[in-house]
């Protein structure tokens, strides 16, 4: 059994636009975050799920909207859960609720102040 949800493929075709590729342009800040939280080294958060129980959304694509949130001023994982709606490129159109949201933000809070200071240190 898998142990993340990951999501759509960005190149999976749906209906319309072809790919959730095509909802964003290059050089939109979404792909950019993406492209960077991609190559980001996250091994002890990985380690903290466990096989066992419901599959849990992928750390990479949680770590996406929270470092996409920050760079655009959202804090709140009410507005972060809401807005992953409206950007279906960071979670591959999957909807993470604020709880989900929020907690994984608890529960990694050092490792995310080391992953904020690398993602900085990038651009």
């Amino acid at each position: 059994m898998p142990k993340f949800k990951v999501g759509e493929s960005r190149n999976q075709m749906v209906f319309f636009p072809e790919t959730i590729n095509d909802y964003i342009l290059e050089g939109y800040l979404a792909k950019f975050v993406f492209s960077i939280v991609s190559t980001l080294y996250i091994d002890t958060i990985i380690s903290k799920f466990s096989n066992v129980g419901q599959i849990a959304f992928s750390p990479r694509t949680l770590l996406s909207i929270l470092f996409y949130g920050y760079s655009v001023g959202i804090r709140s994982s009410c507005k972060l859960s809401k807005a992953c709606e409206e950007r279906v490129y960071l979670t591959g159109r999957l909807h993470p609720s604020h709880k989900t949201i929020s907690e994984f933000r608890r529960e990694n809070l050092s490792e995310l102040s080391e992953l904020f200071q690398e993602i900085i240190l990038i651009r």
